[in-house]
């Protein structure tokens, strides 16, 4: 078919299709938002006319989908109306206990495609009608309802990383999105259609598919052997990761205890290591001799008996792996036929076969096993699908470990001093004494620093957000992820750039943040994180290698070539240069700027109090700080308890914040006093920092900008 210029509605360019004349002049007529497919009509004297136009689109080559489901959602917080929720709450994500199908479905907002968990190509289009049907190419294709709420699409994951626009749809509404597949070398290669429709909804309908909706049978021979046994299995046709004469010749795991009883029925020994599991699989009919197989001349059975068939198991046993066959066999072509109950308003079960693409036969068996998971229910020849079941009542219930006392009221402080930001992005600052949301940036906050110019938030998917104080929001190109380093000033901040992908990269970048401006290192595999910015340079610890036990630290000197460092950085204090750093000997070595030296114990993770003027170790169990004079080493701490529910750990995104070099803000998991406390660390007294009630979920502190003044 060939393709003409057009112009898309908006003004945009767009590829316009349109069919050949063949003799007579022929026209494309279809109403944009119509269902009914796009069919050539004769239209006498009438030139050849391109109605369909392609808006825009969007492609990934190196999309690798999170729990085995592709994800497409509306973004939320796009800057358009937003539709309310469907009037039907069984549409909404997760709305049933279906799963994505066995090619994929949608419903408000949201799209779920079965796919493997490799590399995927991607490509998602905006049509202001029906694309032509070009099929042939592609193995499986369904065509399915989609609603969305704010007319932005854009490739997601399951576990829900919010990300920015990728698709823009003409309009808030109902929409058709034509889904297919076709296999590549590494993962598939994937198209989602969508366009505007308007009357009644047609249910999903499937259009072509490679392969059996109904899986085969599950034999249940790993849940009464035990994984141990099957790992063995894999290991002798080449399919595990070890397969060695010392591994062979171990010990089964605790979990094959029962393969004795099964060894007893099929008369062969009882195995004790996983060697003397081969004759217990050949007897079971798991595996097959084959001299020419590798790596261990065997090979799997194509289709092993059924464990129920072959041994005498307990009543309970055999009704549980009735159960686990059921699910395994229907689990994908239920959720399609739940997906057809959800979009239709009559009775599906007349014509519900030629709907899914499915055998008569199948489209029973996966009716009654869809009734029998408790999916949909049955009556006078209708369907109704069964909604999930609603959450239990949170209850707030405090585990208390031995050193644990009751929760006691902090007396009330100031509140943080830099301010907070929520778990749904909203930016807290004080001002007059008074809290000051300046934005909400939506997302997950993974980090925040405070700056010379404004607060720098660092949010879920790489996402880096300046939020200048008059609540003005500049946001960064390039997935920036949430460890960074801040100079003394406020003024720069280096970050990484992470791409993960079949092509991955790391990118460091230093960013000024006067103007936005950015100094930048060619991407190369192993950049690692940014460590610190202290007297003009950026220091970087490259990732790890099996070549080298530690990270190295790279210093860069914007203009400079980036040189190594004869030892990894742990930590620098930007402030007065004194440094944690690991040589080639046992212990941390600390660095003071007059060039002195001490060795503090192996095997421990110290931290430095600001200006370095004490080096600390956060422990847990009961939460405690540990403050050392870095003069004397680390054999004689000072200990400071810390409320029973603060958060200590360094690497959470609510980890311990340091005000000053008196003062740090601890975040608290729960208990009386509020999100966060505040401990001197120089008198043991602490205090809460009091935030709004309207605070949300997990909020984390601001990182203040420190003084150079002690």
């Amino acid at each position: 078919m060939a393709t003409t210029p057009a112009k898309a509605a908006n003004g945009t360019s767009a590829t316009a299709l349109a069919v050949p004349s063949t003799g007579s002049p022929t026209r494309v007529i279809a109403d944009p938002l119509s269902t009914t497919p796009i069919s050539p009509v004769l239209a006498e004297g009438a030139a050849s006319v391109a109605v369909v136009a392609l808006l825009g689109s969007f492609e990934d080559d190196e999309y690798r989908p999170e729990y085995g489901t592709l994800v497409v959602r509306d973004v939320h917080g796009a800057p358009v109306d937003l539709l309310p929720p469907h009037d039907n709450p069984l549409l909404r994500e997760n709305g049933t206990y279906a799963l994505s199908g066995t090619i994929g479905s949608a419903g408000d907002g949201w799209l779920h495609a079965r796919a493997s968990d490799e590399y995927h190509v991607v490509r998602l289009e905006a049509h202001d009608g029906p694309p032509p049907d070009d099929l042939g190419d592609w193995t499986d294709a369904v065509e399915t309802p989609y609603r969305s709420r704010t007319s932005a699409l854009s490739l997601d994951s399951l576990t829900g990383a919010r990300r920015k626009c990728q698709l823009a749809l003409p309009t808030v509404g109902d929409y058709r999105v034509r889904l297919c597949r076709r296999p590549a070398d590494e993962g598939d290669v994937w198209r989602a259609q969508f366009w505007p429709v308007r009357g009644p909804v047609e249910p999903p309908r499937w259009l072509a598919r490679s392969g059996p909706a109904v899986g085969k049978p599950e034999p249940g021979w790993r849940a009464v052997l035990g994984y141990g046994v099957i790992e063995v299995s894999w290991a002798l046709t080449g399919f595990g990761s070890d397969s060695s004469a010392a591994w062979l010749d171990a010990p089964l795991d605790r979990d094959s205890a029962q393969a004795g009883d099964v060894a007893d029925q099929l008369k062969v020994p009882r195995p004790v290591t996983r060697r003397d599991a081969i004759p217990l699989l050949l007897a079971a009919g798991l595996i097959i001799e084959d001299a020419t197989a590798k790596p261990h001349g065997y090979r799997l059975t194509p289709d092993p008996p059924l464990a129920k068939d072959v041994l005498n198991l307990p009543a309970a046993q055999v009704e549980s792996l009735d159960k686990q066959d059921l699910r395994h066999r229907f689990a994908y072509v239920t959720a399609d036929i739940v997906s057809v109950v959800l979009w239709s308003e009559t009775p599906v079960l007349p014509g519900l076969a030629d709907r899914l693409l499915l055998s008569q036969a199948d489209t029973d068996a996966a009716v009654r096993a869809a009734e029998a998971m408790n999916l949909i229910t049955i009556s006078d020849g209708e369907i109704t699908a069964r909604p999930r079941k609603p959450p239990r009542p949170a209850t707030r219930q405090m585990l208390r470990r031995p050193w644990q006392a009751a929760p006691v009221e902090l007396p009330v402080g100031a509140p943080p001093r830099a301010g907070f930001v929520s778990g749904d992005g909203a930016v807290t600052v004080w001002s007059g004494g008074e809290p000051r949301v300046l934005t909400s940036l939506g997302g997950q906050p993974d980090s925040a620093f405070e700056t010379a110019y404004g607060i720098v938030v660092f949010s879920s998917g790489g996402k880096l957000s300046l939020v200048r104080h008059d609540g003005t929001v500049e946001h960064f190109d390039g997935e920036l992820w949430f460890r960074g380093a801040l100079s003394p000033d406020g003024r720069y901040l280096a970050t990484v750039e992470s791409h993960i992908g079949r092509r991955s990269w790391e990118r460091p970048h230093l960013i000024d943040l006067a103007d936005g401006s950015r100094e930048s290192l060619p991407a190369s595999e192993q950049w690692g994180q940014a460590t610190a910015v202290h007297e003009g340079a950026v220091y970087f610890n490259a990732g790890f290698d099996v070549n080298r036990p530690r990270p190295k630290t790279i210093r860069w000197r914007p203009g400079q070539e980036p040189e190594p460092m004869s030892f990894t950085i742990s930590r620098l204090d930007p402030l007065s240069g004194t440094i944690l750093a690991f040589d080639d000997e046992p212990g941390t070595l600390l660095l003071r700027p007059d060039g002195t030296r001490n060795r503090l114990p192996a095997g421990r993770t110290f931290e430095l109090v600001p200006h370095g003027t004490q080096v600390c170790e956060f422990l847990a169990g009961p939460p405690r700080i540990n403050l050392f004079d870095p003069h004397l080493g680390g054999d004689s701490p000072r200990v400071l308890s810390l409320p029973d529910a603060a958060e200590t750990s360094t690497i959470m995104p609510n980890g311990p914040v340091w005000e000053d070099a008196d003062h740090l803000l601890v975040s608290l998991r729960y208990g009386l006093s509020g999100p966060f406390a505040r401990v001197n660390i120089r008198t043991g007294a602490a205090e809460t920092a009091p935030v709004p009630e309207s605070i949300g979920y997990r909020p984390i502190p601001i990182r203040p900008l420190l003084s150079r003044s002690v």
